[in-house]
């Protein structure tokens, strides 16, 4: 069948269709990631990242570079106008400053950075710069709340904790808006929550846990089923983004709303930051490029890619009163005890291994079978009496000698193989540290190191890991190279470094 389109004398044929919007091919940036911002009465900082390639091994606790200087210039509350220099943190790709130089609204701040870095086996140098705007005026007046008969009621926003009821199912998707007073060269404001995740919680009695669980069974009589709005791992979340756009004579950042059902119970904070339009180009042009090609990214830092934003916030503090609540705290100790992670087995995420002894050494956990090595490891640690003491008497032979057997390699690492009267870690150092084969003492060291962020100076026995890991496992990464090479010049005698 032909196309046709019928014009009149003066007026084109424009032909619409998918052609329209194929991707335009570019090339994808390959150099550092800047991500900093700098708010209104608080200090800057900037974090930066390589792009790793897909068969190199990313090393986010070594620094990616070889030397940095990064620096911010403006006006500072506090020391006036000045060129501040920015250190590296615990984190040592990110940078902040100890002076006393906080942001001023409406003021402009210029971020410098330069690098010496290894890029693809090269040694090259790199700068960058950026501009941050922080914007001249924000604030949330007013908060909106739903009422379970239908109504509303206005709470002003004084600072204080503002106090209401939680709507149960099916009234909690009832909408809390926040309304706003913004500049107008705000590109939008980014919206987080601070929650108490040990006293706070959330009710079961939501639309998602009734939709759940019609196929999902409640192991408990809490009615909880593994399923949270918040996690109870975590104490802040990112709720969204508002951009500064009007729609239909209503602007997104007039009246900004989040549902019942994403605050938590108890006392939480909402910090809004109104951000500049670098930020906003960000958010909505440089990271959707990454997963819609038909979008041109955009960016402030000039020869390089990310965000410098500068912000105001203002902050909402929130006490939501939840009938049968069921608190993070025993959110927390569900999802460890039913596995949270992806082998679905209990304790296997870096937070919950991390959790265990803490979890164990409650007397309502510690003779469940899951705590039988962590409280076998307490005991060593004691250097007290017998280990076995600590285990159930009920428990066969044959669970004390896998106890023992687990609790003794976990002891061993965490105590960097230190014997003691009831634990020899001799043979523990042997398969460990020694061996040049993969055991499972190395492969559970790994995952010990690996869980508190390779942390070489307070536990030394993870240098010794990280070259054995490197070697075994034939790892592609030019910054753990670098490391081991400087390790072994400083620990001649470790028994990986050596031939």
């Amino acid at each position: 069948m032909a196309l046709v389109c019928i014009t009149s004398l003066f007026v084109a044929c424009d032909l619409h269709g998918p052609w329209e919007y194929m991707p335009e091919e570019r090339e994808v940036y390959r150099g550092i990631y800047t991500y900093g911002y700098i708010v209104a009465d608080e200090r800057p900082r900037a974090c930066f990242s390589k792009l790793y390639g897909i068969d190199e091994t990313a090393a986010d606790f070594l620094a990616f570079y070889d030397s940095a200087t990064v620096s911010v210039t403006g006006t500072f509350s506090g020391v006036g106008e000045a060129t501040v220099d920015l250190k590296p943190t615990s984190d040592p790709n990110c940078f902040e400053t100890d002076e006393n130089a906080l942001g001023i609204r409406g003021e402009s701040y210029e971020l410098s950075a330069a690098f010496r870095w290894d890029s693809a086996g090269e040694s090259v140098h790199s700068e960058f710069s950026a501009e941050a705007l922080i914007p001249q005026d924000f604030k949330v007046p007013n908060l909106v709340i739903p009422l379970k008969d239908g109504s509303t009621r206005s709470a002003e926003n004084n600072h204080e904790y503002i106090e209401f009821d939680f709507l149960e199912y099916p009234l909690d998707v009832s909408i809390l808006k926040f309304v706003s007073e913004y500049d107008p060269k705000s590109g939008g404001v980014l919206s987080v929550i601070e929650y108490d995740n040990e006293n706070g919680g959330e009710s079961v009695n939501t639309t998602i846990n009734h939709m759940l669980r019609s196929f999902v069974d409640s192991k408990d009589s809490t009615g909880y089923i593994g399923v949270s709005s918040r996690s109870p791992l975590e104490s802040i979340d990112n709720i969204g983004y508002n951009s500064n756009m009007t729609v239909g004579g209503v602007n997104e950042l007039d009246s900004m709303m989040i549902p019942m059902m994403s605050i938590p119970g108890g006392k939480s904070v909402v910090r809004m930051y109104s951000t500049d339009y670098a930020y906003n180009d960000y958010r909505n042009k440089l990271r959707e490029s990454f997963s819609d090609t038909r979008i041109v990214p955009e960016s402030n830092v000039e020869g390089g890619s990310g965000v410098f934003s500068g912000m105001v916030v203002d902050s909402i503090l929130l006490d939501m009163h939840v009938e049968n609540m069921v608190t993070y705290s025993y959110m927390r100790d569900y999802d460890c005890e039913n596995g949270d992670g992806a082998d679905g087995e209990a304790f296997d995420t870096k937070y919950c291994r991390l959790y265990m002894d803490e979890y164990c050494a409650d007397s309502a956990h510690r003779h469940s079978k899951t705590c039988y090595p962590a409280v076998v490891k307490e005991a060593m640690m004691l250097d007290t009496t017998s280990w076995s003491i600590f285990l159930p008497d009920t428990i066969s032979e044959k669970e004390k000698n896998e106890a023992y057997g687990d609790g003794l390699k976990r002891y061993c690492v965490a105590s960097n193989f230190e014997s003691n009267s009831i634990a020899d870690c001799r043979q523990m150092y042997e398969d460990c540290q020694v061996s040049k084969e993969k055991t499972n003492c190395k492969e559970y060291e790994w995952q010990w190191c690996d869980d508190r962020n390779w942390d070489f100076e307070e536990y030394p026995q993870c240098g010794t890991a990280l070259v054995s890991r490197f070697k075994i496992e034939e790892l592609q990464s030019n910054l753990i190279e670098k490391f081991i090479d400087t390790w072994c010049d400083e620990n001649t005698e470790d028994p990986q470094c050596k031939n």
